[in-house]
């Protein structure tokens, strides 16, 4: 991206974000598609979208039970999304308070959660989800916690040296003499400062949490039925790429499309934000 000329750049960072907005409408208001996603057609069942030469009952075609693509397309993008959102936020609020918690108590407080980050870091994350799905079985709001736990480290390593940096500067100090509480000293004014980083790491995180819980989904561990998601849809469309590839490439394009716009908009903020840039 920085490599791009001005011209590239805008047009660029306007198709994400018309794709982004288009995908948060969709999960916003796509709450009537629901009873359609799950509504079976036997009769037309694999029946191909339009461009594949369907005959338009189903615009985007079918699936291997006659459910319209075209509302289980809403309802997995309603739910891939929530799991994302939900996930980033929490791991960015877990890092982060854990970042400035390190950058308020120097010592063994500090020692020990950049050791608990270093831990974090080194974890096969990818293994560790898969043995506590199958231990503790799963349900959408264990499954959110457990892709929270995914890159928190990261925003407790950028929370935590943008601290520092706020703290040698003169405006914490000046605050703290006027008698505010270290918290409110972090909260009210430390953090609209360093919000810039923060928010570009969280843009860079969405999009894997949204991999991963594809990823997790086409292995059968993640989202469970009746809900659907990207990852499932394209899990259940393996088995029938050479008939009915529309199953799983539809999905599949709807996760680069969005993870790219995600990672172009976390880029272009990066340059916008970041004051060393």
């Amino acid at each position: 991206m920085a490599a791009m000329n001005g011209k590239a750049r805008p047009m660029l960072i306007s198709l994400a974000l018309g794709w982004l907005v288009l995908m948060l409408l969709l999960a916003l208001f796509g709450g009537w598609f629901t009873a359609a996603a799950t509504h079976l057609d036997l009769p037309h069942r694999l029946q191909p979208p339009v461009f594949f030469g369907g005959d338009g009952s189903y615009p985007l075609g079918t699936d291997e039970l006659g459910r319209g693509m075209i509302a289980r397309l809403i309802a997995s993008i309603r739910i891939s999304l929530l799991i994302g959102f939900a996930a980033t936020c929490l791991g960015a609020a877990i890092g982060t308070s854990l970042g400035f918690l390190a950058a308020e108590r120097r010592g063994w407080i500090e020692q020990a959660i950049l050791a608990l980050v270093d831990f974090q870091a080194s974890l096969p994350f990818l293994i560790v989800a898969l043995a506590l799905l199958a231990i503790f079985g799963n349900s959408l709001g264990l499954f959110i916690v457990l892709m929270s736990l995914h890159g928190w480290e990261r925003h407790a390593r950028v929370a935590r040296a943008t601290a520092l940096e706020a703290n040698a500067q003169g405006y914490a100090s000046a605050i703290r003499h006027l008698g505010a509480g270290r918290w409110r000293v972090y909260g009210l004014h430390i953090l609209p400062n360093i919000a810039g980083p923060l928010i570009v790491s969280a843009s860079l995180a969405f999009p894997e949490i949204v991999l991963l819980e594809s990823g997790l989904s086409f292995l059968g561990l993640g989202v469970q039925p009746p809900l659907t998601s990207l990852g499932a849809m394209v899990g259940f469309g393996r088995d029938y790429l050479d008939i009915a590839p529309w199953i799983l490439v539809q999905p599949s394009l709807v996760i680069v499309l969005t993870t790219l716009s995600v990672n172009l908009i976390g880029d272009w903020l990066r340059d916008r934000l970041d004051h060393r840039l």
